[in-house]
């Protein structure tokens, strides 16, 4: 009666013939230890995997939702960044504008403040008028 590695006790020797590429040959192990082995594999191990199995699709839709929802949020944080950057902008380059307006009509009224005091004429003093009319006059006839 032949036994087979179902019957064997871990101490039971088989003899077999060994065919030519057998891994287990070189290792020195039996066909009753690989039997053994591969018993006490078969129990410890994870489960099979399952790419397509409806927790991991659920899953992956709730993961894709929530990195989506972040970055709806994250853009929308951006761009209310932007406008308020912009807005900071547009208010300092009015402020500049204006300063600019009244420093060009403050220049005016000085010219013209300026223009207006060379326009008129120089007031004449009575000892300016006796010198003048005293002064005798040139002789162009010579």
């Amino acid at each position: 009666m032949e036994e087979t590695a179902d019957h064997l006790s871990p101490g039971d020797e088989v003899f077999t013939s060994f065919g030519k590429g057998d891994k287990n040959v070189c290792s020195g192990r039996t066909d009753a230890d690989a039997g053994v082995e591969a018993v006490a594999d078969a129990g410890v191990g994870l489960p099979p995997f399952e790419p397509f199995s409806p927790l991991s699709v659920g899953s992956r839709d709730n993961a894709r939702l929530k990195v989506r929802m972040a970055h709806l949020y994250y853009d929308s944080q951006e761009h209310t960044r932007r406008a308020e950057l912009d807005l900071c902008l547009q208010i300092s380059k009015l402020e500049i504008e204006a300063k600019t307006q009244v420093r060009l009509r403050q220049l005016e009224l000085d010219a013209s403040k300026k223009a207006a005091e060379a326009n008129q004429p120089v007031p004449v003093s009575p000892s300016n008028v006796s010198s003048v009319s005293t002064s005798p006059s040139p002789n162009f006839d010579m």
